[in-house]
């Protein structure tokens, strides 16, 4: 399997391991957390990114960004990973969110860096000031609308820039309000609304009261249906987590 495929099933198994009543994996590692950080180290090359089926010079940039989600959940969760390969993934994230963006995918996986390491308390001025000048010089009708600005508001929220936070994520519509998508590999309307859930819920809690029942419907008629990838049913078990969490009543 490539990298995302892998790190999807690790995903499942870091979620469902706190959240049985999710369901369970059925798998033959015993240890499948380990062995997702295993083998992300065994295909990490020396920029500190991942390759797509090994350790390659030639990094597989999504599935980085999302090999490095991973860790951070995983380490949320109290798992142990190796502090090398963090900081070489650390690294690669930071230079990967420096680099101009020729494409709207591209400026959403710049975005997607910049949070991440703002996850980490991270916050690398330069990166920030390139992601938000691309996204709004180059896709200035379209980034808006795009889950690239839900990142950079969760990214502002890290920040304490909430002034910035609360604008964007304000305006970010869920897949049903968008008309336009392109043919893209780890983008879809069911991906859009579960990150979009996932960020929503865990940065901007007191916005959860407002996500439409039609948003919850969508996800969970897309797995019935049988419409989810790998990445897009990872997100969506991310996204529930997140989203009972939020909406959990608050013991005084």
């Amino acid at each position: 399997p490539c990298t995302e495929q892998l790190v999807s099933k690790g995903f499942a198994a870091l979620l469902l391991a706190s959240r049985p009543d999710f369901g369970a994996v059925k798998t033959r590692d015993a240890q499948p957390i380990a062995g997702t950080l295993g083998m992300l180290q065994s295909r990490q090359n020396e920029s500190g990114g991942f390759g797509l089926w090994s350790s390659s010079p030639q990094t597989a940039e999504f599935p980085t960004v999302y090999g490095a989600h991973f860790l951070l959940e995983a380490r949320d969760r109290c798992q142990k990973d190796p502090p090398e390969m963090v900081a070489g993934l650390n690294e690669w994230l930071t230079r990967l969110a420096s680099t101009p963006a020729p494409t709207l995918e591209d400026g959403r996986l710049r975005a997607y860096a910049v949070y991440l390491l703002a996850r980490q308390g991270i916050k690398p001025a330069a990166a920030v000031s390139n992601v938000e000048q691309e996204l709004s010089h180059r896709y200035a009708q379209t980034w808006s609308s795009d889950l690239a600005a839900a990142y950079l508001a969760a990214a502002y929220r890290l920040m304490q820039r909430n002034a910035d936070a609360d604008r964007i994520i304000g305006a970010v519509p869920w897949s049903r309000q968008k008309s336009q998508w392109g043919d893209e590999v780890y983008y879809d309307p069911v991906v859009h609304d579960a990150q979009l859930l996932y960020l929503t819920a865990r940065h901007f809690p007191d916005r959860v009261g407002g996500v439409p029942a039609g948003v919850l419907e969508g996800i969970g008629s897309a797995i019935s249906g049988n419409r989810t990838s790998s990445l897009s049913s990872a997100y969506t078990l991310l996204a529930l987590d997140a989203y009972a969490k939020a909406a959990a009543p608050k013991v005084k």
